[in-house]
């Protein structure tokens, strides 16, 4: 999860059941026991929170936001317009990144193997790819998870900023 960075939560299906009233899910929030954190495993946030949204089932309480736009932002903007569990936690769903085909290749593979997304005033670098997360009773992989680095472009140069983007993605297995 974070410290003094993002984390998004991609869900790729076009339409879900809203999550919880934010009153509703305030209330239950603010109900918990004082020193409660919010501190879920990936496996957590793939079984109770990604799958639940991508099925279309209502969500636990919670204070995820749906930022359709979260590609078109710098992260220190979605920090301030979205409510995070601390002062450096932030869990957003958003759709998968379709830059690469509105952008005409905004997701570049460079000769070093570093993937880059297009993002705001600068760009997300993946810094670890396809972790799996693995499901803790029968131990088959449940999803996987991708780590990236905000980088700002000022002029020329490239600065690396705090942020990070942890990115889940939900497997699913079928056959035709």
């Amino acid at each position: 999860m974070y410290s003094s960075s993002s984390s998004s939560v991609e869900t790729t299906l076009s339409s879900t059941k809203p999550m919880l009233k934010d009153l509703d899910d305030e209330a239950k929030l603010a109900s918990l026991p004082s020193g409660f954190r919010f501190q879920p495993t990936d496996e957590i946030l793939i079984d109770n929170y990604l799958a639940r949204k991508n099925m279309g089932e209502t969500l636990p309480a919670n204070r995820m936001k749906e930022v359709l736009d979260f590609y078109d932002h710098h992260p220190k903007k979605l920090t301030q317009d979205y409510k995070g569990y601390e002062s450096d936690d932030w869990y957003l769903f958003t759709r998968k990144y379709t830059g690469e085909e509105a952008v005409g290749g905004s997701v570049v593979d460079n000769p070093n193997g570093v993937r880059i997304r297009v993002a705001g005033e600068g760009f997300w670098m993946s810094t670890t790819r396809g972790s799996f997360i693995y499901s803790s009773t029968d131990f088959t992989i449940i999803g996987c998870k991708d780590t990236w680095a905000y980088y700002e472009v000022r002029g020329s140069e490239e600065h690396e900023t705090e942020y990070e983007n942890d990115e889940w993605v939900l497997c699913a297995i079928f056959k035709n």
